[in-house]
């Protein structure tokens, strides 16, 4: 070797032996190990680092990053090129002051100094994970503003919870495992989604929960139950709520498309149709949807119609639908399957209450003119030998071209995003249904032009009756008691003060009815006119009921008792505020509000909150009059002799006629 370790060697040579001799003893080489030198080492890089911070944020900066050369060692090279390497960074024009948005206090949050362009995020609050985005950007003129923040990475620790719980159930199935618990899970999603959403991040992580469930019940051995069927169907309707709307807008501008949903409901459909053990239908009807589900034999005597006569458990909402769905027997006979089951179809119908107000299809002159309705069959036929035929009922009076549209995503030329008007035909029926005949499956509705002169911000305003009649009652009421003040040291008496209340509880009616026709669009404020007006209307029907009890009291002379008077105000503000109280309590503020007004809603029962007690009143004012009228007890009256005050003196007698007729009257108005 001509360095490091290495070996010598010596020989030698035997002469001989000669005359007879012995031969030479010993070896003849000999080998021993050597060292000259080490051997020279040639210098290796080791990799680069990473690059470091750019030295200007803006502007054109630089930056490097370095490597080190391990060696050289013994006298060998260096490692070839340089140590050091230097690149050019952040050359975009630095913003001027007016591009640059500042920093803000908004929604409890400090969001730092953000040049146009640039997404500020901060951690989410302590009930959520995740971050808040927020967006600077640049207006027409080039100033700098924040836009609103995004809460869509934002996911209470509820949904975060459900969330984790279902993607491990989901990692069992997948590897063939029966997992415990599915059915809980179901349960926990449909408890939690009824109680609201707190950002549009969690309405993304119940889409995805219910995505995942629907792969866990595709599995063989997680066939859903009726429970589990019906949790998943009111866990969609929740997604759905009024409440709801601006987040699904938010959802929908970064995150997955309304089609998301329309392929969940799908797929459920498709799953749980083909989980059912005999040829039957199942229906489950919420507050925002009606899902039905009809599995037929391929060879079938009869044509599927929605909603099916007999149906029992239908909300008000839905039964005084006039939306109809017919799908023909031929389709089902004559299609052609891809799937290997071919003696049944599942048909799966969705008809959703308010999704068009999610869907935000208004343009400049047009309208969504109807609900929403999804019509699918497993398996897929090959085409259509019959159309499908839809009946809308139209959602606004008075627009023209009524077009049926189509969620079509192959469709790109549409100017509808994924809504096509191809493959429909639209069929007048009257002038408030129109009939949508279509040789496709998919979601269907009804697209109108509005008139010239109908818009939609003036359709929310209160008509002209409305305001005339609203406007006169309130001014003549007004009027009535500003006399009544005028005039008070002359007439005070606890009839003039039940007038008086009564009036003030009508006028901040008339206010309110006025106020709610232009407010549906803002939740909170519909809601708190919503109340106010139950409040209000049952207190008009209370004074009514006080004066009746005055009046009576009146007559049987026990009026002198000033804890009697103290009841009065308490019979007409107090009962009413308790029982709005306890209404707002049970049902935790739901269905005060609508999407088309401000006021009880028509669903679970909570009108009778409100008719209840004002029947009560009549019947308790007509009990009062009639027991006044035969009572011929004194009671009392005011005269006002010369110039003196008012004094009280008996007369006897029953309840004069116009004050039977007055309380009467007050009734039919109200």
């Amino acid at each position: 070797a001509s360095c490091s370790n290495g070996t010598m060697q010596r020989i030698r040579e035997c002469n001989g032996p000669s005359y007879g001799g012995s031969e030479c003893r010993g070896e003849w080489i000999e080998t021993r190990d050597c060292f000259l030198r080490e051997c020279p080492v040639e210098g290796k890089w080791h990799p680069w680092t990473s690059w470091v911070g750019c030295t200007k944020t803006c502007g054109g900066g630089n930056q490097q990053r370095q490597r080190i050369c391990y060696g050289p060692f013994f006298g060998g090279e260096n490692c070839p090129g340089d140590r050091e390497e230097v690149r050019r960074c952040n050359e975009k024009r630095c913003p001027e002051p007016h591009e640059i948005c500042a920093e803000e206090n908004f929604s409890n949050v400090v969001w730092k100094m953000t040049p146009a362009g640039d997404t500020a995020a901060v951690r989410c609050p302590p009930n959520a994970n995740g971050l808040i985005l927020r967006r600077c950007t640049l207006d027409d003129e080039g100033i700098a503003y924040w836009e609103n923040p995004t809460y869509m990475k934002c996911i209470s620790n509820d949904y975060r919870s459900i969330q984790t719980l279902t993607r491990e159930h989901l990692s069992k199935a997948q590897r063939g495992l029966v997992g415990d618990g599915v059915s809980e899970v179901m349960t926990k999603l449909r408890v939690t989604s009824s109680d609201g959403t707190s950002y549009s991040g969690d309405l993304l992580a119940i889409v995805d929960v219910l995505k995942n469930m629907t792969e866990i019940f595709r599995r063989a051995y997680n066939s859903p139950s009726n429970a589990d069927m019906r949790n998943f169907v009111q866990s969609v309707s929740n997604l759905l709520m009024e409440e709801n709307r601006e987040r699904w807008e938010e959802a929908q501008l970064l995150g997955p498309n309304i089609k998301e949903l329309f392929r969940l409901v799908e797929d459920f459909v498709d799953v749980y149709g083909l989980r059912m053990k005999d040829f039957q239908d199942m229906v489950e009807v919420t507050d925002n949807l009606v899902l039905s589900i009809h599995k037929r034999p391929v060879a079938g005597n009869a044509d599927i119609s929605f909603p099916m006569k007999g149906w029992k458990g239908m909300m008000d909402w839905a039964r005084s639908s006039e939306d109809r769905v017919t799908v023909s027997k031929n389709i089902l006979s004559t299609g052609k399957p891809d799937a290997d089951d071919l003696s049944a179809f599942v048909t799966g119908i969705v008809l959703y209450r308010n999704l068009g107000s999610i869907l935000s299809l208004q343009r400049n002159s047009t309208v969504l003119n109807s609900k929403v309705v999804s019509v699918t069959i497993k398996p897929t036929p090959g085409s259509l030998s019959t159309p499908v035929e839809v009946q809308f009922s139209h959602l606004y009076n008075g627009t023209t071209n009524q077009t049926c549209i189509s969620w079509d995503e192959s469709d790109s030329s549409s100017l509808l995003g994924s809504w096509s008007a191809r493959g429909c035909r639209a069929v007048p029926i009257d002038s408030f249904s129109t009939k949508c005949v279509c040789d496709r499956l998919s979601t269907f509705a009804i697209l109108a032009r509005l008139n010239p002169d109908m818009n939609m911000d003036k359709m929310q305003l209160p008509s002209v009756t409305l305001m005339v009649g609203c406007g006169v009652s309130s001014l003549t009421l007004l009027l009535l008691i500003i006399i009544y003040v005028s005039v008070w040291r002359y007439i005070r008496s606890e009839r003039s003060v039940i007038l008086i209340n009564f009036c003030l509880s009508i006028i901040s009616s008339n206010a309110l009815i006025l106020i709610g026709q232009t407010q549906t669009r803002n939740k909170v404020i519909c809601t708190l006119v919503a109340a106010f007006l139950h409040f209000f209307f049952l207190s008009s029907f209370c004074w009514v009921l006080t004066e009746a009890w005055q009046s009576y009291m009146a007559v049987t002379g026990r009026l002198r008792n000033r804890i009697i008077r103290k009841r009065f105000l308490c019979l007409g503000w107090g009962l009413p505020a308790l029982v709005v109280a306890i209404s707002v309590g049970f049902t935790k503020a739901k269905g005060y509000g609508t999407v088309n007004y401000c006021w009880l809603s028509l669903e679970g029962g909570l009108l009778y909150a409100f008719v209840g007690p004002a029947a009560a009143v009549v019947l308790g004012v007509a009990v009062e009059l009639l027991c006044g009228s035969a009572s011929p007890r004194p009671h009392l009256d005011v005269c006002c002799p010369g110039h003196h005050r008012p004094t009280l003196r008996h007369r006897h007698g029953a309840l004069h006629p116009a004050q039977r007729g007055t309380s009467f009257f007050t009734l039919l108005s109200l």
